[in-house]
């Protein structure tokens, strides 16, 4: 089951996501299950009663594409245990439950929607459609060599659930370049950052790289081949195959091969004015004059049959480009929707014109001047694209006849050589008597006209190859000219967005969060402002002047304490993608006996205070916390397990 993809135009109350309940099933039938609701909720309760199994339970059901082995950490007991968990959660007020069994074939995995098995691919899909927030392609390094791969739910929940063991990374396991995708998508300019136009620019590199290696490799083929052609003693020999060395050089081949014709001519009427016997003499000379007639006849069916393979070349090239002029055309139509805008002021006071009405239908409401009435924009991109319609269905007429001409060319040269074998068949007895077609300069003439003969056939075959190495030229500059449209569009859109603006929200939600700490617990963030700096090229967060990262891990706690703070507090604002839910399990070093449990309640006032203004939802898993209020939901585990 598919859900049908929408068009991701932001809407107010978009991107919520919010978990109602989760339901774990075990092996007996027994159903425990957890409620929450839309605010502040906190599961407390001591070592191993189970608060990390449930938070890594809802996340298995959140598209999670590994195992439950994985998921729970080969904990052989739990999986024995329990059979499928579900999470019931709202998105953007429409409610779905998610489910993961493994004891069902076919279903480990799968994420279960309302009873549809997804993939993970699948499931991602649907998430990000449901929540209203773009699917974006990303690239892996080079976004002008490498490939643009698809930016998962997967990688963007890394940024709404904390697992227990990762409070030293931004996100867990997750790579710089995916996790300047998700703050890109998150703040609102990930569309512009990577324009999904630029994806497609890869396939048109290598298309173009694919072109020019195969043009390359005509030119030195066909350079060669044209050189060994010719050898230097014809004063004619090639060094490039062009097209107009080419027809140069045919036509000294054809002017040769014409005096040769006349050279042999003269040589057979020599010879025969020499012979005595005269009877054999006019047999011969009628013969020859005939075996004459059928080579000049040749070799007038040889070039005829070059031109309409010539012509059949250049019909195709015409047919192509029609082709691609119909596609263009069709493109254009779809700009087409600017064509008929109206004049709502007038162009000389500047003052509205709403209130003037027509004359009638015939007049323009403004000067009163009778408009002729034209076609529509769409109804001339028609009439263009009928007019090329018909001129297809000439060129194809056309290209029919010049293949029956080249078909009929064929047979004639077939036919030439056939009646020429069979004189040379009616002449070979008579060889014996007369020495006119022995005459060893006869024969040198004959063998030059055969070589040049052959040489003309090959120019012929050469040429051919060369109009198609022009046709992988211009398929180069085709390409080469959409490269410059998409990269003209790409660097449009990336100009248009202002980094500072969205740093500066993210940066005063975290720096508030920080403030809010030290006031309820002074002391306990000793260092300074966080600033957040993003561009084209990346991101980095410092506190102070150095990197977060060299804080000290529980500096770096407080310190990502603040990063979900600053994504839950952007979350109000129309222009940025975040679901408003946080999910956490907070860090050992939090869960210390020598820590009194009720002191923690400093690192959770501030989002209780954030939710009082917000419509969103935190979930926090700790050893215990002392907070109070009507939008607090506090669900304490006491049942220990133990490994016995």
């Amino acid at each position: 089951m598919r859900w049908p993809l929408k068009s991701f135009e932001k809407q107010l109350d978009m991107s919520k996501l919010e978990i109602i309940a989760t339901r774990r099933v075990t092996s007996d039938g027994e159903v425990e299950s957890l409620e929450f609701i839309n605010g502040l909720n906190l599961i407390i309760g001591q070592p191993n009663t189970g608060k990390t199994v449930w938070l890594k339970m809802i996340d298995f059901c959140f598209g999670d594409g590994g195992s439950i082995e994985k998921a729970l950490g080969d904990d052989l007991i739990l999986i024995e245990k329990y059979v499928s968990v579900q999470v019931d959660v709202l998105i953007n007020e429409t409610k779905y439950t998610f489910e993961r069994n493994w004891t069902k074939k076919g279903q480990r995995s799968k994420t279960i929607v309302n009873s549809a098995g997804l993939s993970t691919e699948e499931f991602s899909e649907f998430v990000l459609d449901a929540l209203g927030i773009p699917q974006l392609k990303i690239p892996k390094g080079n976004p002008y060599i490498n490939t643009w791969n698809s930016l998962s739910f997967r990688s963007v929940f890394r940024h709404i659930y904390r697992q227990e063991r990762f409070w030293t990374e931004l996100a867990d396991k997750q790579p710089e370049a995916d996790q300047f995708a998700c703050l890109a998508l998150f703040l609102g300019f990930a569309e512009q950052l990577f324009p999904q136009e630029l994806s497609e620019i890869t396939k048109s590199y290598k298309l173009m790289s694919n072109l020019e290696s195969k043009r390359d490799q005509y030119e030195l083929i066909l350079d060669k081949i044209t050189r060994d052609l010719t050898s230097e003693d014809d004063e004619g020999e090639l060094s490039f195959a062009t097209l107009m060395e080419i027809d140069a050089l045919s036509d000294r081949y054809q002017t040769q091969l014409n005096n040769l014709l006349v050279s042999r001519e003269n040589e057979i009427k020599e010879q025969l004015n020499r012979n005595s016997n005269r009877n054999s003499t006019l047999l011969i000379s009628d013969l020859s004059n005939k075996r004459q007639e059928l080579v000049a006849r040749l070799v007038e069916a040889q070039k005829e049959l070059s031109s309409f393979i010539n012509k059949l070349s250049e019909v195709s090239e015409l047919e192509l480009r029609l082709v691609n002029e119909v596609n263009r055309l069709k493109r254009t139509g779809l700009a087409s929707i600017l064509s008929n805008l109206k004049i709502t002021h007038c162009p000389a006071c500047d003052q509205s014109v709403k209130h003037l009405k027509p004359v009638d239908d015939d007049h323009c409401f403004l000067c009163h001047q009778y408009i002729e009435h034209v076609d529509s924009y769409d109804d001339r991109l028609e009439i263009e694209i009928k007019q090329i319609n018909i001129e297809q269905k000439e060129l194809k007429n056309l290209r029919e006849d010049t293949e029956r001409a080249i078909n009929e060319g064929s047979e004639r040269v077939r036919n030439i050589e056939k009646s020429i074998r069979q004189l040379d068949q009616e002449i070979a007895p008579l060889k014996n008597s007369l020495s006119i077609f022995t005459n060893e300069q006869l024969s040198v003439i004959d063998s030059r006209r055969g070589q040049i003969v052959e040489k003309l056939e090959n120019l012929r075959r050469i040429r051919l190859n060369v109009l198609e190495k022009n046709e992988l030229s211009t398929s180069i500059g085709n390409v080469e000219k959409e490269i410059q449209r998409i990269e003209k569009l790409a660097q449009r859109k990336l100009s248009n967005i202002a980094y500072s603006n969205v740093a500066q929200d993210l940066e005063e939600g975290m720096n508030s969060y920080l403030g809010q700490i030290n006031r309820l617990s002074p002391g306990v963030w000793n260092q300074g402002r966080v600033q957040f700096s993003i561009s084209s090229k990346g991101f980095n967060f410092y506190v102070g002047d150095k990197s977060w990262l060299s804080l000290s891990a529980t500096l770096k706690a407080y310190f990502l304490l603040a990063y979900h703070f600053g994504l839950l507090h952007i979350s109000q604002f129309e222009k940025f993608y975040y679901p408003k839910i946080i999910i956490l399990d907070f860090p050992m070093q939090f869960e210390s006996e020598e820590i009194n449990s009720s002191t923690l309640n400093y690192m959770i006032e501030p989002f209780k205070a954030l939710l009082d203004k917000l419509d969103g939802q935190v979930i926090i898993a700790g050893r215990n916390f002392q907070i109070e209020g009507d939008a607090v939901n506090t669900i304490v585990l006491q049942k220990v397990y133990t490994n016995n």
